[in-house]
């Protein structure tokens, strides 16, 4: 084992190289990836993603009432912020857009959820066509119900995109009722649920992961709009 090694996570990575791979190839998915509050979740997508070959945008939730479509704004205007390279859609749906993006220009003030979600759906292939992408949406336990809403529409379109799409969310605050209990049944009813559970370690990958030394615990992360040369193999 080396030292770069994300201890004890060997079966999550595996779940995970599918479709990684598939999404470089052209055939993306949304993967839901359910744990505890720090089982380390966000650590091993990161780990995935920095070597994935995939363009790495993230969004995530914060408790207290986020916005709407609040994680995916922050992915948006991330993307806007850091590249350069054409407008993130042109036409009508810029104008819905705007609702959600002021600094793309004038709103269009009439504008229903449907067109509103194309305009989103538009707006994340546009980035997938320039370059192979994932989106990491972390904590959507506090995500609010309109990005839960639109996730298994996306789910829908993604085959057809290099476009990967990792949730994260806490399983262990979830309340009967909870939004992503809702949108699992969707998921589930539209056969697309894809989820990796990931569970605390292991007596034997804890011990060997608290004999290491501090500086090697832990791998430097790369940063939320990062690309990598090669498949990701959690190392």
């Amino acid at each position: 084992m080396t030292e770069d090694e994300l201890v004890g996570r060997e079966r999550e990575c595996a779940q995970l190289a599918s479709p990684v791979a598939d999404a470089l190839a052209g055939h993306g998915s949304l993967i839901l990836l359910a744990g505890e509050a720090g089982v380390g979740k966000t650590m091993l997508v990161r780990r995935v993603l920095t070597r994935s070959g995939l363009t790495v945008l993230e969004g995530v939730a914060t408790p207290g009432g986020t916005a709407a479509f609040g994680p995916l704004v922050q992915v948006l205007r991330g993307y806007l912020r850091s590249r350069s390279g054409g407008p993130l859609i042109e036409g009508p749906l810029a104008a819905h857009l705007a609702l959600l993006l002021p600094e793309l220009g004038p709103a269009d003030p009439a504008g229903d959820p449907a067109t509103l979600f194309e305009a989103i759906r538009l707006a994340l292939a546009t980035i997938a066509a320039r370059q192979p992408t994932a989106l990491f949406l972390d904590d959507l336990q506090w995500a609010d119900d309109a990005t839960l809403e639109l996730l298994p529409a996306l789910a829908r379109t993604l085959p057809e995109q290099p476009l990967l799409i990792l949730a994260a969310y806490r399983s262990d605050e979830l309340p009967r009722g909870h939004p992503i209990r809702r949108m699992r049944s969707e998921l589930r009813r539209s056969s697309q649920l894809r989820q990796v559970l990931v569970e605390p370690l292991d007596a034997e990958a804890t011990a060997t992961l608290v004999d290491r030394p501090w500086g090697q615990r832990h791998r430097p992360y790369a940063g939320p709009y990062s690309t990598g040369p090669t498949a990701s193999r959690c190392t």
